[in-house]
């Protein structure tokens, strides 16, 4: 494969795209969760960049959050174990974890 100027040049601009969208979903993830709480809306931005494969530990932890309010024990601790450290952010997750996973 040869690669040329404009090649390279259309994967950056397509990561630096995909870079600032993903920021700017996980901003308004912690909007509706921490500030405006719009719960639902945070759940389906949540779902919507999992179920496309665009994810991190922070939207792990903020997915198991948007489970952990909908009283959904097996999601939360799904997304919990996938979030790693993340969970020690949030007391309230570190005690639901050590409630269920005991």
């Amino acid at each position: 494969l040869e690669i040329k100027k404009n090649y390279i040049y259309l994967i950056e601009f397509a990561n630096s795209i995909a870079s600032k969208y993903y920021k700017l979903c996980i901003n308004n993830i912690e909007d509706y969760l921490f500030t405006n709480i719009n719960k639902k809306k945070a759940f389906d931005l949540c779902l919507f960049l999992v179920n496309n494969n665009i994810y991190d530990r922070k939207l792990f932890i903020y997915t198991a959050i948007c489970y952990y309010y909908k009283n959904n024990v097996d999601k939360t601790i799904e997304f919990i174990d996938k979030s790693d450290y993340m969970v020690n952010k949030y007391k309230i997750l570190v005690d639901f974890y050590k409630q269920y996973k005991h």
